[in-house]
């Protein structure tokens, strides 16, 4: 996920390497340097970012079956747990004050139940505390 925030800097979530990181642009809007963000707790497979306005964002984790909301302050990521249990979203829009996010099911693509029937696909949605 790639999105910018209320601050005018530049943020991405990185699926592989289970991080939050922010492009740091200079008052002429030229990109200075990168931090990594410090979570507040682990990431499982960031992905989908999308933004709520401010320093808000909509994350999904796909490899912890998760779907969140970060909060971003200095240097650090507040992660709440908006749904847990999710069958591998990779996405995640806001409308309304909830947010929607797929169930991917990837593991019907790859590994040991590759070819198996995934049964239906689903869009879920759960509230946004604070909302949009």
């Amino acid at each position: 996920g790639i999105v910018w925030g209320g601050d005018g800097q530049l943020y991405m979530n990185a699926i592989q390497r289970n991080n939050l990181v922010r492009a740091n642009r200079d008052a002429g809007g030229r990109f200075t340097h990168a931090t990594v963000l410090t979570p507040s707790r682990p990431m499982g497979g960031p992905d989908g970012l999308r933004a709520l306005g401010g320093n808000r964002f909509l994350q999904s984790e796909g490899n912890a079956g998760f779907i969140t909301l970060v909060t971003i302050t200095g240097d650090r990521a507040e992660i709440e747990t908006l749904a847990s249990g999710v069958d591998y979203a990779s996405a995640v829009t806001a409308v309304g004050g909830r947010a929607y996010y797929p169930e991917g099911k990837l593991r019907f693509l790859f590994g040991p139940q590759a070819g198996q029937d995934p049964g239906p696909f689903v869009v879920r949605n759960v509230a946004i505390p604070g909302g949009e």
